[in-house]
């Protein structure tokens, strides 16, 4: 049996996990993975050229589901812009 070849519609996912709002672009299906930037920033901040959530757009059309484990959590994120606004904030008093 042939099958056409079938894609992932556009999709704007917010994560469950607190890691941020992605877009997903619509995707014909393939073996490969998108690739997206971090919406929080990286997990580990050394990892900030190559942090990305990742997600498949399967054989039957459909989103699997996406992995962002190397990127931060939007709490994270917070916490980190809060330590360098402290740290500017001691530097001038």
């Amino acid at each position: 049996m042939c099958l056409g070849m079938g894609y992932c519609s556009y999709d704007r996912m917010e994560s469950s996990d607190n890691r941020g709002v992605f877009e997903w672009p619509e995707t014909v299906v393939q073996e490969l993975k998108v690739e997206l930037n971090c919406t929080a920033g990286p997990q580990i901040q050394s990892n900030e050229d190559t942090a990305r959530a990742t997600r498949r757009c399967s054989q039957n059309n459909n989103w699997d589901e996406y992995d962002g484990k190397q990127c931060a959590t939007l709490d994270t994120a917070r916490l980190r812009t809060l330590a360098k606004v402290t740290e500017i904030s001691c530097y001038f008093f």
